[in-house]
């Protein structure tokens, strides 16, 4: 049997099988075997082409070909490839025609141009998308690939793997090369090592996100655990909102959690020439608890020409009281 400019979305809700990430025409021929057309024997393999492009994003052209045999209700994909300009994926597993179209196979990836990646950031909160799309548009001479077990059970699909992506940049700073073990789903992601080494900037950060907030809105909507180290101030103010009234770099461990209008946790940092409210400083450093209804200033010194301050105390937020105290001993806080 053969088929020729056939229309891939059409055939994939005709053998009730996911949603491809890709719309085009598929051409095909294969050898079919049924016994008293009984479709409980059907038995088939075959080869398919496919020219198309990409659903989302900026639809790249697609080519694709691949391998599969059909037995029964199971359809086994030898090999699946799918390429654009910029980016390639390969698949190989197993589809079950029926039981809501589950799928087990492995799934590798590979990008020389980042921004084909970034549809897959539109679920994310906007504090967590804006810097990684930043990293997206600063590193044009970057690369990812991304190897790992697809599942898709209960209708629910879930890609469970490693990223290694290299040659980062952000606003000018080489970031490095990043690697990641994570599991991600439509409802959570989670990554179980984070690393960026080899650049101006390092990371070390584990935890989760939930996508769907709101379906548990009384409990944590993430939880972040880790060190950075390079990190300039100046980043987080377009990415959070909030004004950072310092500059310097950031070396810092941190242990958050909770939701994205109320942060909870600890902090503890220390700033590489440091400035604070305009005025240089030698050395800047302290620990500090977010709390709810504000922040907990544990400790905090800064140093300059010899001299010492420190302060502590609560810093409510929201119209809250502050109440900080402070002690120096020959420091002259003037720019």
């Amino acid at each position: 049997a053969s088929l020729s400019d056939g229309s891939s979305d059409e055939i994939s809700r005709l053998l009730g099988l996911p949603s491809l990430p890709v719309t085009g025409r598929l051409t095909h021929s294969g050898e079919y075997r049924m016994e008293a057309f009984d479709p409980a024997t059907l038995e088939a393999r075959g080869d398919v082409a496919l020219s198309g492009r990409f659903r989302e994003g900026v639809r790249q052209a697609v080519t694709g070909s691949g391998r599969f045999r059909l037995a029964g209700s199971a359809l086994e994909v030898e090999e699946a490839f799918l390429e654009s300009s910029e980016a390639s994926a390969r698949f190989s597993g197993k589809i079950a025609l029926s039981k809501g179209g589950d799928v087990e196979g492995t799934l590798e990836g590979s990008a020389g141009d980042l921004t084909v990646l970034a549809p897959f950031l539109a679920h994310l909160p906007a504090a967590t998308r804006a810097p990684l799309e930043e990293i997206l548009r600063d590193s044009p001479g970057a690369s990812v690939e991304i190897k790992g077990l697809l599942v898709r059970a209960a209708g629910d699909l879930t890609l469970t793997g490693r990223a290694e992506a290299r040659a980062l940049e952000l606003r000018g700073t080489r970031l490095g090369d990043l690697q990641a073990d994570f599991t991600a789903s439509s409802s959570r992601v989670e990554v179980a090592e984070v690393s960026l080494t080899g650049g101006d900037v390092s990371l070390d950060v584990s935890g989760w996100l939930r996508l769907q907030p709101g379906a548990a809105a009384s409990g944590d909507s993430f939880a972040v655990q880790g060190s950075v180290a390079g990190m300039d101030l100046s980043w987080l103010e377009p990415w959070t909102g909030i004004p950072v009234p310092a500059e310097g770099r950031m070396t810092a461990e941190f242990d958050l959690s909770g939701r994205m209008e109320e942060v909870l946790g600890r902090v503890e940092w220390s700033l590489e020439r440091p400035v604070i409210a305009s005025i240089p400083l030698e050395s800047a450093a302290g620990k500090f608890s977010l709390v709810p209804g504000g922040l907990l200033l544990e400790e905090m010194g800064l140093s300059r020409e010899g001299g010492r301050v420190e302060a502590s105390g609560r810093i409510g937020f929201a119209g809250a009281p502050i109440l900080v105290h402070l002690n120096g001993d020959g420091i002259e806080m003037e720019g």
